[in-house]
């Protein structure tokens, strides 16, 4: 049995990476390192050049798209929904019945999630999906155990 992330947590992954990016505070070569370590811990190795890579495609694609002020709200709209709901549309539920993260017997593919990330773009700008709450923020999920623990690491300082 194989022990693959799912792709719900690269994308809540991807997603922050992209969005600190647009935001300046953290770049996708350091929180990059940061996600490839903390998952790779987890799972079957995630090397930083696939999050890098993967995160730049999904900057073109945004880039592409029209990059506006909207755009970090949609990528934060983004995580939200990843950590909220599955891709049938039902709630993700976080207990002792169901393991969220249970590997996965296939690895992901990069132009999955970034095809997933546009798409949700699109939704959002249509209006077919909820944008996050104002006032949320991934610190406040405490069901994602180790996941928020990486999410809360300072990425590590990279040498020129």
């Amino acid at each position: 049995m194989s022990n693959f992330c799912p792709d719900w947590i690269l994308s809540v992954a991807l997603g922050i990476v992209v969005g600190d990016a647009l935001m300046g505070t953290t770049s996708i070569l350091a929180n990059s390192q940061k996600f490839s370590d903390g998952l790779s811990k987890h799972y079957e190795e995630i090397t930083k050049d696939f999050i890098s890579d993967t995160a730049n495609d999904i900057i073109a694609e945004l880039n592409d798209i029209g990059i506006d002020e909207f755009t970090p709200r949609f990528v934060k709209s983004f995580v939200f929904n990843k950590i909220k709901f599955k891709d049938n549309g039902g709630s993700r539920r976080f207990n002792v019945f169901y393991n969220q993260f249970k590997g996965e017997k296939s690895p992901s593919n990069s132009r999955k999630l970034v095809s997933s990330f546009k798409a949700f773009v699109f939704r959002c700008r249509a209006q077919k999906v909820s944008l996050a709450p104002k006032n949320w923020n991934i610190h406040q999920e405490e069901q994602l155990d180790w996941l928020l623990n990486l999410v809360q690491q300072d990425p590590p300082k990279l040498s020129a």
